[in-house]
């Protein structure tokens, strides 16, 4: 969006998260049960999506000792009474998941493949959203700031812990610097972010 209206990008730096993670062995981590094959646009599809990931959110938040901040987000996420600030973050949080996976259903990659064949639908996303993330060929500094108590701490299989450290980053980015902290709260103090 930003290369399309022509502003000049500088630097690229990511907090604990890349696009294409939503669609990777990190995300089915936290508990997701779909099939091999399922509809993205599928409204059904998209509630139980997020009806299991403010559970990810509530562990990634105990993990960090945010254990009433997460409790509260998740009250707000199941339409219980919550302050506004954690109100309008589950409606984000869940907006956001919905115009992404509207993104991914539009891309030409996702539209093109077979979808009787017998690619995981999984596979299918995160190959589509990778390929659109390689596309880009930013000609920047690309940094990745990973929280180590995040989703990475969630991931129980130590092979995919170790194939996902990087949460993705090097398989669009190859150039991209990785820098590990703490907890996501310590981000936010960071004064060249």
């Amino acid at each position: 969006m930003m290369l399309n209206n022509g502003e000049e990008i500088t630097q690229l730096s990511l907090i604990d998260h890349i696009p294409s993670m939503m669609f990777s062995r990190l995300g089915r981590e936290a508990g997701f049960t779909f099939s091999h094959h399922f509809d993205i646009t599928d409204k059904e599809t998209r509630e139980h999506y997020k009806e299991r990931l403010i559970y990810g959110f509530y562990e990634f938040g105990v993990r960090e000792g945010r254990t009433q901040n997460s409790k509260l987000l998740m009250g707000a996420w199941q339409g219980r009474p919550a302050p506004d600030y954690y109100v309008e973050q589950a409606q984000m949080s869940k907006l956001y998941i919905e115009r992404t996976w509207d993104f991914v259903a539009q891309l030409l990659g996702y539209q093109n493949i077979d979808q009787q064949n017998e690619w995981n639908q999984w596979h299918r996303m995160l190959f589509v959203v990778e390929e659109w993330l390689e596309g880009i060929r930013l000609k920047v500094l690309v940094t990745l700031y990973v929280a180590t108590q995040g989703p990475l701490a969630a991931v129980e299989n130590p092979v995919e812990k170790e194939l996902w450290s990087d949460l993705g980053i090097r398989r669009c980015f190859p150039d991209a610097t990785f820098k590990l902290r703490l907890g996501m709260l310590q981000f936010s103090g960071m004064r060249q972010l």
